[in-house]
């Protein structure tokens, strides 16, 4: 499978309430991510980050060692652009 390339918004602080283009953005890599790995989850692809997303991320930081909040940090778009890139070279 090929993967696009992407440019992640790192500095966007994201949690439950956010909408728009930058949640779809990250519902659209953490659904990728879990089609690749099994114990991650996809949230569904609506552009408002709910609960769904939160658990999804949370689920991504646990897996990565980083504090399980939810919410999508600096780190964490860091942690999702690593693991999005590793995709790609499976």
């Amino acid at each position: 499978m090929e993967y696009l390339s992407l440019s992640l918004p790192v500095r966007a602080v994201l949690s439950e309430g956010a909408a728009g283009a930058s949640v779809q953005l990250l519902q659209t890599v953490l659904t990728i991510l879990a089609m690749r790995y099994r114990n991650l989850t996809a949230p569904g692809v609506t552009g408002v980050y709910g609960a769904p997303t939160a658990r999804a991320v949370a689920r991504v930081q646990q897996a990565a060692g980083l504090p399980p909040t939810g919410t999508t940090d600096e780190a964490t778009w860091k942690c999702l652009a690593g693991l999005y890139r590793m995709c790609d070279r499976r």
